[in-house]
């Protein structure tokens, strides 16, 4: 998995992807800014849906198998100066 730190519309924001526990399948593609930690999940490729689901007080769930779905993102470090 590739996660990269950039910056989105002035904001800086950490990339991730969201995969499950079961099928190992890339779910979708997360997003996370830094200022208020706001969590955002789109399609693994353009065109898909995105295939995970969240249920009221349940974790994130694979839309394919059912299987547990989990967000990864990098651990931020500070740049060397």
């Amino acid at each position: 998995m590739t996660t990269m730190i950039g910056t989105k519309a002035g904001e800086d924001v950490v990339r991730g992807e969201v995969q499950c526990l079961n099928c190992g399948r890339t779910l979708g593609r997360a997003s996370r800014r830094l200022a208020d930690g706001k969590i955002t999940i789109r399609p693994a490729r353009a065109g898909e849906e995105i295939a995970v689901e969240r249920q009221p007080g349940r974790s994130l769930r694979c839309k394919r198998c059912g299987g547990r779905a989990f967000l990864e993102f990098d651990t931020l470090t500070a740049p060397a100066e």
